[in-house]
């Protein structure tokens, strides 16, 4: 069983999923008692059992099992060989290595593309991702949602935190020494001579970064951190002026203090929700992603 007790929805998502949209009001409920199967499954995402037993576990006529494979929805085969499910990270104009998430192998195995994806995401955060070289999307953690992806290897040193970045200190983490007067601290660049510098397979926000502990520690949704990523990155390629020594640092001050106003906390409910700019850079990235992919709406389903 997963060990996680839920999954994030997109609702607006969801319902623009246009495979979704040609299956009947049954079908679609069907679809959502799967993705819990899926979800509790070992194998996160993927369930090994026929068809007719599937629709036995929820409830359901085979026939509304039919149809979402009919349509596209849940993917793999009842029996025979089943084409392979390969994943490419991609942001902007450049695109990322292939892997291949679910090889090709003999039936029954049932997919969901999104949750396979997501978990690839989820267990390889910082190996690869659009905190890398090579600016792969970053995850979205949701099921119906449609922006981002990811994955990274962590660079051998850890980076130096810059003095005053409002990052919170660590017995591992020296300052840096102060700067010659008229002068800057030695190693300071701006931000796209430092990530067209990282190391082959180096990760720019590393997977053990504390910006992610603080994340978890506030209940900050990792996408919301992947969008603030996306604005950081916006924002620092578009200032070559600016320099820093320690950027993944300063990306951690922009978390904490939420630079680009993308989120607001819900009192009333306990979560982040996010604002109009943040909705707003999310429909452009799904946007950009839409236009890179020959059917966007798949990895929804």
């Amino acid at each position: 069983m997963a060990d996680r007790p839920s999954f994030q929805f997109y609702p607006g998502d969801w319902k623009k999923n246009q495979k979704l949209r040609f299956c009947s009001w049954a079908a679609r409920g069907a679809w959502i008692e799967i993705l819990g199967l899926m979800h509790d499954s070992p194998e996160y995402g993927v369930l090994r059992q026929p068809s007719k037993s599937i629709a036995q576990a929820i409830g359901a006529p085979v026939n509304l099992i039919n149809e979402l494979i009919l349509q596209g929805v849940m993917h793999g085969c009842e029996k025979g060989a089943c084409a392979s499910f390969e994943y490419q990270a991609k942001h902007g104009r450049t695109l990322g290595e292939k892997v291949e998430l679910v090889p090709s192998q003999a039936g029954p195995i049932w997919y969901s593309p999104r949750m396979v994806k997501d978990e690839y995401v989820r267990t390889n955060r910082g190996k690869s991702t659009r905190f890398g070289d090579d600016f792969g999307d970053s995850p979205k953690g949701g099921i119906g949602a449609n922006f981002g992806d990811a994955p990274e290897a962590p660079p051998n040193t850890s980076p130096s935190r810059r003095k005053g970045d409002g990052s919170s200190s660590s017995s591992s983490l020296k300052a840096p020494p102060k700067p010659p007067r008229g002068g800057r601290t030695p190693g300071e660049v701006n931000f796209k001579t430092w990530i067209s510098g990282l190391p082959d397979g180096a990760s720019a926000i590393p997977e053990d970064h504390p910006v992610w502990r603080y994340a978890s520690k506030i209940g900050l949704p990792e996408d919301f951190v992947s969008l603030e990523w996306a604005w950081f990155e916006d924002a620092y390629r578009a200032k070559p002026r600016k320099k820093y020594s320690d950027w993944p640092g300063h990306f951690r001050n922009a978390v904490e203090k939420g630079w680009g106003h993308l989120w607001w906390f819900d009192s009333a409910e306990q979560v982040f929700k996010l604002t109009t700019a943040g909705r707003q850079l999310q429909l452009r990235l799904e946007a950009e992603d839409a236009q890179r992919d020959a059917d966007p709406i798949e990895d929804a389903a």
